[in-house]
């Protein structure tokens, strides 16, 4: 059958319940693309741009403005945009190209290509306001990323718009929730240590009031007390950390080295609370003339490939799986989506990763 006859042969659908699922099926494309020929994206190919064209006048479609969207998902006559939106909280632009904010939209892209849904991507640097997507009435979902903050916005949200909290769990919150296991993964990389015989662990960390760190401290701590091997003078914090920007060269860690060898018996492991603070160390040992892997070791988080294969020797670190935690975080909010009664079910779901091992840290039981 060839595209004409596939536009030809459609049945009559009542302009009142036209939307985008109808004109995708007119036109014989995914709703997905033609949220992408409404929106004015360029990634469609001319002859599905057609197609999508020609349904819009065949059907006499007429795009809902954002008022009358969110009017008619009250009344529950809901117009479908087959876009999620998933916004970046508290994260400027400087992010787009960070390792870590790549690994979240790789997860989303991977869902988003099983399924009709097309993904947006916003920045939201003030959280007091929606999200320009929600405003505009643009979108069925809604993925909120933030590491430290809860956003404003969310009183705001309307209540029968779907959305998932990735990346930070809060207990408060009447939401899905999907997250690393921060906790489990400083367990983890402590445990590691302690197995190759580190008796002496210190904890480093430039950026005391990031929730995610403190969740690693924490997990750190408890094991160590369990040990009856926590010792207060092995944690360094940075009381005045940097601003939440991606930073472009490895901080000075100086002062935490400095701290840590002016003790009678300075640790022989450091957890640092993630990889580029780990390259810092590096730095600052290397100065006072210690040798990673030979005279203290050094295990981070992330598991940041350009960061841990480039130093010298190769961090240890413990990938924590972002690009996971993105992909079944969209997966649930495309269930909520097509189930709105799964709505009223909340739940927190913490994901695991794994320990990457490489040669920062001495096996003392050797």
């Amino acid at each position: 059958m060839n595209t004409h006859s596939m536009l030809t042969n459609k049945p009559t659908i009542a302009k009142a319940t036209i939307g985008v699922k109808e004109l995708a099926q007119h036109a014989g494309v995914s709703v997905g693309t033609v949220s992408r020929v409404l929106n004015g994206e360029i990634s469609v190919s001319p002859k599905r741009r057609e197609a999508v064209q020609k349904a819009i006048q065949s059907l006499g479609y007429k795009r809902t403005s954002a008022a009358q969207m969110l009017a008619s998902r009250r009344s529950r006559s809901i117009t479908h945009t087959g876009n999620i939106a998933m916004v970046f909280v508290g994260m400027s632009e400087n992010w787009q190209g960070h390792p870590t904010t790549a690994a979240l939209i790789n997860g989303v892209d991977q869902a988003c290509n099983d399924s009709s849904f097309h993904p947006l991507l916003e920045t939201c640097t003030d959280d007091r306001h929606l999200p320009r997507c929600i405003a505009n009435g643009k979108v069925d979902g809604l993925l909120i990323k933030s590491s430290n903050v809860v956003p404003r916005f969310l009183d705001q949200l309307p209540d029968y718009l779907p959305r998932v909290l990735v990346g930070m769990a809060e207990p408060t919150l009447a939401c899905n929730q999907v997250l690393p296991d921060h906790r489990a993964s400083a367990w983890i990389a402590t445990e590691h240590l302690w197995s190759k015989g580190h008796r002496r662990i210190a904890f480093v960390n430039n950026q005391d009031m990031h929730r995610i760190f403190i969740s690693r401290y924490q997990a750190y701590e408890q094991l160590l007390r369990s040990r009856r091997a926590y010792d207060p003078q092995l944690v360094v914090r940075n009381e005045d950390p940097p601003g939440f920007e991606p930073e472009v060269n490895f901080p000075d860690m100086s002062y935490a080295v400095e701290q840590l060898w002016a003790l009678d018996d300075p640790p022989t492991a450091i957890v640092a609370a993630n990889d580029w603070m780990a390259a810092g160390l590096y730095q600052a040992l290397k100065k006072r003339g210690l040798t990673v892997g030979k005279d203290i070791s050094v295990i981070g988080f992330d598991n940041v490939l350009s960061v841990c294969c480039m130093l010298e020797p190769q961090l240890t670190s413990y990938e924590i799986p972002l690009q996971d935690v993105s992909r079944h975080a969209t997966r649930l909010l495309m269930n909520l989506i097509e189930n709105p009664a799964d709505n009223l079910n909340h739940s927190t779901q913490m994901l695991p990763g794994r320990l990457i091992e490489r040669d920062s840290v001495v096996d003392l039981n050797a």
